[in-house]
């Protein structure tokens, strides 16, 4: 049985990354088949990410700091392509087109199993564009789905992209979802007879062999940490919230931003995934505002505080429903309050608490719990196997 998988594997994003590698793993390991991921990549992605290190038009005056960041971006850049070459166990052919024609050959016929999914691969207003290939559009076989995402309202969809969808639906055997949102759009389109199910981001299933000894080797001695001081890990896409949470709290902690450029920051660019990963295990505390910081940090057994930047609408956040139904609503804070009050309240309230060490942590029943909500997906390639 050969079984292939369609998702985000070259995004250059820590989260990105880890779900695609963690899923094709823990399928291998529980099947014992071959399983690999499929080498499709949308020519808007790859455009997308080689642009974030076009060298920018410098400013004079900024010069310095410009080129700080440029350096920063290639190295993240050539990281991730190294990474990805490396530990993606993918197929030899590759494919980068958005012809739908195109993507059918490709992989038709090539697999017993197609399998879509994890991440927001169900976007349809993304630059990947609708319909795209991680719908799987017009391609026969067995199609199943694990924790695919849609960040979507069924209300500001078209009659037609509702149509497609269901259309595509339908073929499969199995339809996992990572989040409720995507669990609520996908049944309101198929309707009540086709049941769908909710599955835990594939990171959670699988072990990476975490080792935090290494990850305070990497920042002492890659990125000058000290780490005799309280570390505390960064990962905020607000580049200005960054640097005032720096300037704020400098005094008792040693900060590291991890995936963001933020002057007058020690940044993290030159770390594998793998690295990644070690590195958030070797924090006191993490303050991110991505979905995969807050897993990590769950996996890990790290003290975080999740800082929603997306969206006012809690209904369409991921980091919301993962914490909402895990009772971890305490270590969750929305960015809709200002800048000063966050500062002075939510983030100093947490770091006071790793700063006199009464904010331990253990959410081993929490990742058990997560596992759970794959045991569909697996019964189900179970029964097929047979």
């Amino acid at each position: 049985m050969k079984i292939g998988i369609l998702t985000y594997f070259s995004s250059h994003n820590y989260g990105a990354f880890l779900q695609a590698y963690a899923l094709r793993a823990a399928i291998e390991e529980y099947t014992g088949e071959t399983v690999e991921i499929i080498n499709y990549r949308s020519p808007k992605e790859v455009a997308f990410y080689s642009g974030l290190i076009n060298r920018p038009s410098l400013n004079p005056k900024r010069f310095f700091e410009q080129t700080k960041k440029y350096l920063f971006d290639k190295k993240l850049y050539n990281t991730f392509e190294r990474s990805i070459e490396v530990f993606q166990k993918k197929s030899v052919s590759e494919l980068v087109t958005d012809d739908l024609a195109e993507i059918n050959n490709f992989i038709s016929n090539q697999y017993d199993l197609l399998i879509s999914g994890s991440d927001e691969i169900w976007k349809t207003d993304g630059f990947r564009g609708f319909p795209n290939a991680y719908w799987f559009p017009y391609i026969e076989g067995r199609k199943f789905s694990y924790a695919a995402s849609s960040r979507n309202d069924i209300k500001q969809l078209t009659y037609d992209t509702i149509e497609k969808i269901r259309t595509f639906l339908k073929d499969y055997e199995y339809i996992g979802v990572r989040d409720r949102k995507t669990l609520e759009l996908v049944s309101s389109i198929l309707g009540s007879d086709n049941k769908v199910f909710l599955n835990c981001d594939p990171t959670f299933l699988f072990n990476f062999n975490t080792d935090s000894v290494n990850g305070k080797r990497l920042l002492r001695k890659r990125f000058h940490v000290n780490t005799n001081k309280k570390i505390i890990g960064i990962m905020i896409s607000d580049q200005k919230l960054t640097e005032s949470i720096v300037k704020e709290f400098e005094s008792n902690f040693e900060f590291v931003s991890l995936y963001t450029y933020s002057k007058n920051v020690k940044c993290c660019g030159n770390v594998n995934p793998f690295e990644w990963n070690n590195i958030i295990s070797a924090c006191d505390g993490f303050i991110t505002s991505f979905f995969h910081g807050t897993v990590f940090s769950i996996k890990n057994n790290v003290p975080f505080l999740s800082i929603e930047l997306r969206s006012a609408d809690r209904s369409e956040s991921k980091i919301y429903d993962l914490l909402e139904r895990n009772n971890l609503l305490g270590e969750y804070v929305s960015y809709g309050i200002n800048r000063k009050k966050l500062l002075s309240e939510n983030i100093k309230a947490f770091l006071d608490k790793i700063k006199d060490g009464s904010n331990c942590v253990n959410f081993k029943n929490i990742i058990k719990s997560e596992r759970n909500f794959s045991e569909s997906f697996f019964s189900r390639l179970s029964k097929k196997q047979k």
